[in-house]
């Protein structure tokens, strides 16, 4: 899991998992991806849990480098 996710270490993977260490934006994203988590409402309740905001809209990651694989996962702003 910790390569799936582009984790250097298996270590950093089990501090995320114990909920010592907080994770990436984009290790959720890559996490959201391998579990096919798709939907704005289960996306937004994976970020509350395990960073306390809601998931991300574009806006919120303007100026971060995010692999194209992942863009599309990112919902976009509501008008």
């Amino acid at each position: 899991m910790a390569y799936a996710l582009g984790l250097k270490s298996s270590q950093s993977y089990e501090l995320i998992e114990l909920a010592r260490r907080r994770p990436s934006d984009e290790v959720l994203l890559r996490f959201g991806a391998l579990c096919a988590i798709h939907a704005p409402t289960e996306l937004d309740y994976l970020w509350k849990w395990a960073l306390g905001r809601p998931f991300p809209r574009r806006s919120d990651l303007v100026g971060l480098a995010l692999p194209d694989e992942l863009q599309d996962l990112v919902l976009h702003d509501l008008a």
